[in-house]
């Protein structure tokens, strides 16, 4: 009997970040509330929704929240690095992100982030809810130095 071959797997071209993001937006939702006001997800139309959703800030915040208060702190942090990717100048989803990530126990990323955000000039607001969450943020000359950031 002759055997079959199977077709070789070329490689695939990476990525793009509109990929990266729906990707890490779908695997970051899937709550029982999600499912019963939007789209099955898996779906293209749940892809969908979750990019149109999360295409400008406030509602890449929005979401976030949502996950957070489903007590999906993982999802929450993964919308929102996935938002910083495509825009690293934006202040609130970074103060977010920051915070998040302290709230995931990850206070040594949390306090990266809120560097960043000093060294982006965030304003008093949004640096103060970072602090409430992971404590002190070192100087971005201290990160930048590699220097310990405190515990």
């Amino acid at each position: 009997m002759e055997q079959q071959k199977l077709p070789a797997i070329g490689r695939r071209p990476a990525a793009s970040i509109g990929a990266l993001v729906a990707a890490l937006l779908l695997s970051a939702v899937a709550t029982p509330a999600f499912a019963q006001t939007e789209p099955a997800a898996g779906t293209i139309e749940a892809i969908d929704v979750l990019v149109d959703r999360t295409r400008d800030e406030a509602g890449a915040i929005a979401l976030s929240k949502e996950l957070a208060a489903a007590r999906d702190l993982t999802g929450a942090a993964s919308v929102l690095e996935a938002f910083l990717i495509a825009n690293p100048e934006a202040l609130g989803a970074r103060g977010e992100y920051a915070t998040t990530l302290c709230m995931l126990d990850d206070m040594q990323a949390g306090r990266y982030e809120g560097s960043k955000l000093i060294a982006q000039g965030a304003d008093a607001g949004v640096m103060a809810k970072v602090i409430a969450a992971c404590g002190s943020v070192p100087a971005p000359a201290a990160v930048a130095a590699g220097q310990e950031m405190g515990q």
